[in-house]
């Protein structure tokens, strides 16, 4: 019997179907980052984000009165949250992945082994420019530069 496919028949149809098979996959990648994008909102204000990085150091759970956290409340546009040592709350306004924290106020409980991270954690919220959320981490900018890292709490 006689083959009706030339070897040259059979590279096209490979280079067709791996062609289609990448711009599909590239359109799916689209698809799931505008997702994110989209429900940014959402995940941001319905989940308790623990701090596990302030600037570029990790934080040490072992000194602290209890587990760093930020909340952001969709209904009032309010932040709260834990310090180490002190609760702090204030008000936050977002459009995008623009992000800003103001009128920051806090318990003043003295703890000594907190007090320079919470200052530094005060601080560092008022700098805050912009917010991305990936894999269940919420990363807080200033402008490019990361501040702060954060992951979902359970």
């Amino acid at each position: 019997m006689k083959n009706h496919y030339s070897n040259r028949n059979i590279y096209f149809l490979v280079l067709v179907i791996a062609s289609l098979t990448s711009a599909c996959q590239m359109f799916s990648e689209r698809g799931s980052q505008k997702e994110l994008h989209s429900n940014n909102a959402q995940v941001l204000t319905t989940q308790r984000w623990q701090l596990v990085k302030l600037h570029s150091s990790d934080i040490k759970l072992t000194t602290l009165q209890g587990i760093p956290f930020i909340s952001f409340i969709a209904s009032t546009h309010k932040v709260e949250g834990f310090a180490g040592c002190n609760n702090f709350f204030g008000s936050y306004s977002k459009k995008n992945q623009s992000l800003t924290v103001s009128a920051l106020g806090m318990t003043r409980r003295y703890c000594a082994d907190t007090s320079t991270l919470e200052f530094q954690y005060e601080n560092m919220l008022a700098k805050v420019t912009k917010f991305q959320i990936m894999k269940h981490r919420l990363v807080l900018l200033a402008d490019n530069k990361v501040l702060a890292t954060f992951k979902a709490m359970e």
